[in-house]
Parts: C-alpha cells; sequence; structure tokens
C-alpha cells in the first residue's frame, strides 16, 4: 500500500539542485506526485509531496540528510496520508492585481477565513508596474467554497471588498486542474 511524504528544503540557489533531489526520490523508488519548486531571492525552495511504498520513503527519509548536507539545504520530511476529497466544496481559481502594499495577503486570507472558505493554494508574485515602475502583486489562489454558498452573494461581497481596498480582482470556478 502506497504511503505520502512530504518534503521540504531551502538552500542558496545553485545549479543542478531540481536534478538532485528529482533523482534521489527516483531512486529511493518514490514518486514525486505534486511539487512547487521556485526562487525566492536568491534561496531555491522546494515543498514536494511524494508517493511510494513504505520502504521506498525510509530510503528516502534515510538519504536525504547527507544529499541536503551536501548540497547546502535545511530541509524537512512528514509522512502525511492522501488528500481527502471533499465533495460539498467547489473549486474557484481567484486572481488578485494590486498595487503591493504591507497586509494584501492578510487581508484576502481574512476575508475568505470570515466566509468559511478554504485557501489550498496560494501563488504570490512582485513585480515593477511596466511603465511607472511602482510595486505591484499579482495572487493566484484556489479556494473551495462550500457547496450551500450562494456564489452570487460570495462574488459580490468580494468583489466589493476588492473595490475598498483598491484591488483588481477574478473569481472563476476551476474548470480543470491542471
Amino acid at each position: 500500500m502506497s504511503s505520502y511524504l512530504v518534503v521540504s528544503a531551502l538552500g542558496e540557489n545553485q545549479k543542478g539542485l531540481v536534478n538532485e533531489l528529482s533523482s534521489l526520490a527516483s531512486s529511493s523508488g518514490c514518486n514525486i506526485v505534486d511539487s512547487r519548486m521556485t526562487l525566492l531571492g536568491n534561496e531555491f525552495a522546494v515543498i514536494m509531496l511524494l508517493k511510494g511504498e513504505w520502504n521506498a520513503l525510509a530510503k528516502m527519509e534515510h538519504h536525504l540528510p547527507a544529499v541536503a548536507s551536501r548540497l547546502g539545504l535545511t530541509t524537512m520530511i512528514q509522512r502525511t496520508t492522501s488528500a481527502s476529497i471533499e465533495e460539498d466544496r467547489l473549486p474557484y481559481q481567484v486572481q488578485v492585481i494590486a498595487r503591493d502594499n504591507p497586509g494584501i495577503i492578510k487581508d484576502i486570507a481574512r476575508f475568505f477565513n470570515d466566509h468559511d472558505i478554504d485557501i489550498v493554494d496560494l501563488q504570490s508574485d512582485s513585480y515593477p508596474a511596466p511603465q511607472t515602475g511602482a510595486p505591484m502583486v499579482i495572487l493566484n489562489l484556489l479556494v473551495n467554497i462550500h457547496s450551500s454558498t450562494k456564489i452570487a452573494v460570495i462574488k459580490e461581497e468580494f468583489m466589493s471588498f476588492c473595490e475598498q481596498l483598491n484591488l483588481e480582482m477574478t473569481m472563476e470556478p476551476l474548470l480543470h486542474q491542471t
């Protein structure tokens, strides 16, 4: 029976990190079923969900510290189970674009929390506005909304919330998972 392992790693960016970590997972007998890998400043950050038999995960847990030490990575590992599917939830994708000001993510997270909407995934990126150079932020969220929630009402409330904070937003049903 397959089990799951979450592996996170952080360290100075260097050539070959993705190759090293994916090769270790593969040689351990694990399959990478989900991952996020990115540069944050000059730091490489990765979080992976691995699937495998118990002995494959144990092999990964055993070999990762030596590989991490050699690569100068700080790692954390955690056994987990497969995600439970909440059939009473509807997945929506949300995008917010705004001038980058402290607290935007906190305010958006509070809105969804106050409306009992689960944030499943959140990605943010800062960039300078093309013509003015003003600091901008783009947030992409995946949220799960209770099926009993009136979608039109929540969209209207979120739009009003964003207008008060001068945020551009879109909220659309997730048509397929990539």
